[in-house]
Order: C-alpha cells, then sequence, then structure tokens
C-alpha cells in the first residue's frame, strides 16, 4: 500500500502550480482583498478582481524589501508562461515605466508578473485610478486602481505584523 499512495503524494505534490490561490485572508478593504501567502514567507499581497474575472495583485516580496505587480487577465493569452517580456505599466497620464515581466498563470488564467527592487512602488499606484499596461506599444489591458490606496495600507499592515 505504502508503494502505491508514497509515488501519488509524491506526483500530487509536483503537479501544483506555482501561483496556486493558497493564500490566507487577512482582511477586505473595499472590492480589494489581502492575503498573506504561507508559500512565500507569508508576505503579504493585496488583489481586486474584476467583472470580466481579470484580476491585479500588488504584493510585497522578500520581507518587504522588493514589490511585485501581477496582472492576470484574457487578454494576456499571447504571453508564454515563464517566457520573460518587456512591459510598461502606465498610472493614468504618467510616462510610462518599462519593466521585465515574466509570464505567468492561475487557474489557466494567463498574466504577468513584474518584480521591483524597492518596497515603495505602490505610493504612485494608489494615488491613480486606472493602471495601463502596455506591450510592444499596444493597451494590453487597463485594470481600476480604485480603492487601492486602503488596500495598500492593509497589506502594509499585514507585512509588519507576520513578519
Amino acid at each position: 500500500m505504502k508503494r502505491i499512495i508514497a509515488p501519488l503524494l509524491a506526483t500530487l505534490a509536483l503537479s501544483s502550480p506555482l501561483y496556486a490561490l493558497d493564500l490566507v485572508p487577512f482582511g477586505t478593504s473595499g472590492a480589494w482583498q489581502v492575503f498573506s501567502d504561507p508559500n512565500h514567507d507569508n508576505n503579504c499581497v493585496a488583489q481586486v478582481q474584476y467583472d470580466d474575472g481579470s484580476f491585479l495583485r500588488l504584493g510585497f516580496l522578500d520581507k518587504g524589501t522588493r514589490t511585485s505587480i501581477v496582472s492576470f487577465s484574457p487578454a494576456w493569452k499571447e504571453f508564454k508562461l515563464h517566457h520573460k517580456y518587456e512591459v510598461a505599466y502606465q498610472v493614468d497620464d504618467a510616462a510610462a515605466i518599462i519593466a521585465p515581466a515574466k509570464g505567468i498563470q492561475v487557474d489557466n488564467m494567463p498574466g504577468v508578473e513584474m518584480v521591483f527592487d524597492t518596497g515603495d512602488l505602490f505610493g504612485t499606484l494608489v494615488t491613480g485610478k486606472v493602471l495601463t499596461f502596455i506591450a510592444n506599444g499596444n493597451t494590453v489591458v487597463q485594470q481600476s486602481l480604485d480603492g487601492s490606496a486602503a488596500a495598500i495600507e492593509m497589506a502594509t499592515a499585514c507585512e509588519a505584523g507576520l513578519k
């Protein structure tokens, strides 16, 4: 019996998606939810889901020394899993900022992850209304930032409380 169960458990463990939603709820702020991620050192993320099923995550990494912007949307369907891209993000009418991005996926929803070596990236984001992602000179997706200021404040409290 052990010979059958052990390989089965190993197979299940190895087949878990990299960005699985094994997140632990911390709180809510309007439409935004704040989670800690036990798979990534209990770093905290603020996430909002939109009517079309797409969602946006603003998260902390490496005990708050780095940050990430993660966008999931059917609009990212041309972006391949684990491939690297140059993607620009733009808050409202501010200048677009080009950053490296990696193709990711959760539950068959394609997306990109942008990681930044700063813990204070979110200041400019939370003052805006719309976050636009641009690749190859074309707008890929626009996602609302409504309520993000309070959500990032809660995620910051989450990050401070869990470290």
